[in-house]
């Protein structure tokens, strides 16, 4: 199995995943809130608090239909330096952004915007969404996130490349949680 964590290439379009599947998830469910989306050796994840919402199969199908078309549009991803400040006024509707950014100096905050989308994040991201075209999320998993305390999370794993192996060697790739 490929450890995409070992691969710099790889980190950065899983990292750009992740951000996509955030934006896709941010256009379905207004009122996610979102931790962190770190790549990890099995791909990617982004911890979501999606409140009351239900994942499923049909769930993941659709955040999956938006990424694809928020990926066709190639959105340009640009980096921006910002103030704690104005971090904080960014994401005041979001208690982990808050809590992430509390933790932060001033001086040393980016953010990445991506269309209608903006995260707090240091990068490095591909040039466009585009690139991020070829993923498929494997796994949901719901539980706990360390921090902030007791919120509910959302976890879905694992960009592909088509053609890496069928779809049975796909699913059988990774470990369970």
């Amino acid at each position: 199995m490929v450890n995409f964590k070992e691969d710099e290439r790889l980190t950065t379009l899983n990292h750009s995943c992740a951000h996509v599947m955030a934006q896709a998830v941010k256009h379905l469910y207004p009122h996610a809130k979102f931790w962190v989306g770190p790549v990890v050796k099995e791909g990617f994840y982004y911890d979501i608090d999606l409140g009351n919402d239900v994942v499923n199969d049909e769930v993941i199908a659709a955040i999956e239909k938006e990424m694809k078309k928020i990926c066709k549009e190639g959105k340009k991803i640009y980096r921006r330096e910002v103030s704690k400040a104005e971090a904080m006024e960014m994401f005041k509707d979001d208690m982990y952004k808050l809590d992430l950014i509390s933790n932060l100096e001033d001086g040393n905050i980016t953010v990445y915007d991506q269309g209608d989308f903006t995260d707090l994040c240091r990068g490095p991201h591909v040039d466009n969404t585009k690139l991020c075209k070829n993923f498929k999320l494997r796994r949901i998993l719901e539980g706990r996130c360390q921090q902030p305390r007791n919120a509910a999370y959302l976890r879905c794993l694992l960009p592909y490349r088509r053609g890496t192996g069928s779809t049975s060697e796909r699913a059988g790739r990774g470990q369970r949680a």
